[in-house]
């Protein structure tokens, strides 16, 4: 089954209008040693990975760097967001 990323990622933005602009910055492996500081430092990993899990994957995302009450407050608002489960 061939998915079309790039259509499948219009159609997601088209019927999630609410969702903030980027700010076209490329932050691809070619430069990430020219990326400016203030991306880097709030950088978010976003890693697939199914060990341990039975061959199910699970979606981590690390990098987060604020309280334990803040962190509990974005994973709602992406639990949310994203319409699936998850903790914090």
């Amino acid at each position: 089954m061939n998915i079309d990323l790039q259509s499948a990622l219009q159609d997601f933005l088209d019927r999630n209008p609410d969702l903030p602009e980027g700010d076209g910055n490329d932050v691809s492996a070619e430069n990430a040693d020219t990326r400016p500081a203030a991306v880097s430092a709030d950088r978010l990993d976003i890693i697939l990975e199914k060990k341990g899990r039975g061959g199910k994957k699970a979606t981590i995302i690390t990098g987060f760097t604020g309280s334990d009450s803040e962190l509990a407050e974005l994973a709602s608002a992406l639990k949310r967001k994203l319409a699936t489960g998850g903790s914090a």
